[in-house]
């Protein structure tokens, strides 16, 4: 009798030695000739990719494309943003959102390519130690200053369960990731459809209602941005100055280096002002029938909050079709 493999290695596992042989009895030798169910499967590794991160959480303000546009975003929700079409970085949160660097509210917010947000003085002070960049203080991401673009830390409310949430009815096409506000035509005293007036090229201009509820909006006029970013920085200097902070330097390093985007945005006026008379011209507005639609319920304040499709189709019920659903609704 010869012992298998088996019969030594279960016994080692035991930590005793086998004693069948002395049983006259052995396993049978097992068919290999037919798959194991327990083999691993290939599957595709997807690596993490921090602009799908940003794409997915942040809301993009965006130039105007002197060539091309934007409609590739438009239909894909998946492609990524060219970072440097990108004027502005509209972070929404309902907590109080603090730089890692100085624990403080960000005071003119700049915003990194892998989605950390910090105040723009901190980041010069900590890549001017060793220039031309360095890692993120948070991720280790390489950094530069050009790299970092303006950021908005928009501060919205907390609702707990049981409170009201006020709710906007939106519509947006099957083949568009682009998001309309729905307008009762009852309401409309001249008749007249205006809810295509504030897109160009299917991406609503900035600062309008539409913007709210849209990943993308563009701009045109950016000077209300720098502006804001002046009165940040005015403010933060004028108390450094008066408390002798040693942040003062990086503060007017950042103001010097506003003034200069300012002067360049001041001389390209005109030409953006040329290009968004033509690019409205060559906006196509295009009517969509009602089966082509999604109509949905949003939170007013754009928070991804939305209406339980069973109770749109209690609304449904009642008022037979979608362009007759209420525009504003409290749950």
């Amino acid at each position: 009798y010869e012992q298998s493999y088996d019969d030594f290695d279960s016994a080692k596992k035991k930590g005793a030695v086998s004693a069948n042989h002395l049983l006259n009895f052995s396993f049978a030798e097992r068919d290999t000739s037919f798959p194991s169910r327990y083999i691993r499967r290939k599957t595709g590794y997807t690596p993490f990719r921090k602009e799908r991160y940003l794409q997915a959480n942040y809301r993009f303000v965006v130039s105007p494309k002197t060539e091309g546009d934007y409609s590739l975003n438009i239909s894909n929700a998946d492609a990524v943003i060219d970072w440097d079409d990108i004027e502005q970085v509209i972070f929404p949160s309902v907590n109080q959102y603090d730089c890692v660097i100085c624990l403080y509210p960000p005071v003119s917010a700049k915003i990194s390519p892998c989605g950390h947000v910090f105040c723009w003085a901190c980041m010069i002070r900590y890549i001017d130690y060793s220039p031309p960049g360095r890692p993120c203080p948070v991720c280790q991401h390489y950094l530069k200053l050009k790299d970092l673009k303006t950021a908005l830390v928009q501060r919205l409310p907390k609702f707990s369960p049981g409170d009201v949430v006020q709710l906007q009815l939106l519509s947006r096409h099957k083949d568009s990731n682009v998001v309309h506000i729905h307008k009762n035509k009852k309401e409309n005293d001249n008749g007249s459809d205006d809810s295509f007036a504030n897109f160009v090229g299917g991406i609503p201009i900035w600062e309008t209602p539409d913007s709210t509820y849209n990943r993308l909006s563009i701009v045109y006029d950016n000077q209300a941005i720098l502006q804001r970013q002046f009165s940040e920085l005015k403010e933060a200097i004028a108390l450094a100055t008066s408390a002798q902070e040693d942040s003062l330097p990086f503060l007017e390093k950042a103001w010097n280096t506003l003034q200069e985007k300012y002067l360049k945005s001041i001389s390209k006026q005109e030409a953006n002002k040329i290009l968004f008379q033509k690019q409205m011209k060559n906006t196509k507005i295009v009517k969509h029938p009602s089966c082509d639609l999604y109509f949905f319920y949003q939170a007013l304040d754009g928070q991804y909050m939305f209406l339980h499709p069973m109770n749109v189709k209690y609304l449904l019920k009642e008022y037979i079709t979608y362009q007759r659903l209420p525009d504003l609704i409290k749950s």
